[in-house]
């Protein structure tokens, strides 16, 4: 009898530590995966340009804009005031911050030139518009 209470007391012995570590490992990935997930969220359509330039460098300041006029910053939605705050915060943190402009392709050219001029008013001068490859079709 001693025989079978020593396999049973090596058996309650589990060790939950490299579970904790796998764990964490993979929410650490949902978390860095999480915010890409949110800007493709956005219904956008994007306009086709036939010739373009794919930017290189730092991350940019994503601003995007769906059909209804919505803003968004990093798929975040944000009011005139607050993209205006974020762009100054952008661009005390690097004066040399890209911003990416994604909007959609059925809003008027005021509309578009409003957000530029916001964008543009908190420093950042520096504004690439996001296109599809005209190509692609």
């Amino acid at each position: 009898m001693a025989a079978v209470n020593q396999e049973q007391d090596e058996i309650s012995d589990i060790n939950i530590v490299p579970l904790v570590d796998i764990i964490l490992v993979v929410l650490i990935i949902f978390m860095v995966a999480s915010p890409a997930s949110e800007q493709s969220k956005i219904k956008v359509d994007i306009p086709q340009a036939s010739s373009g330039e794919v930017s290189q460098g730092s991350e940019p300041f994503q601003v995007t804009v769906n059909e209804e006029g919505y803003l968004f910053v990093g798929g975040e939605p944000v009011s005139e005031a607050e993209l205006r705050t974020r762009g100054d915060l952008e661009f005390k943190k690097n004066s040399q911050v890209e911003a990416l402009l994604t909007a959609d392709k059925g809003l008027d050219y005021g509309s578009v030139v409003k957000v530029i001029d916001l964008i543009k008013s908190s420093g950042i001068q520096k504004i690439a518009i996001s296109t599809t490859s005209g190509l692609e079709e």
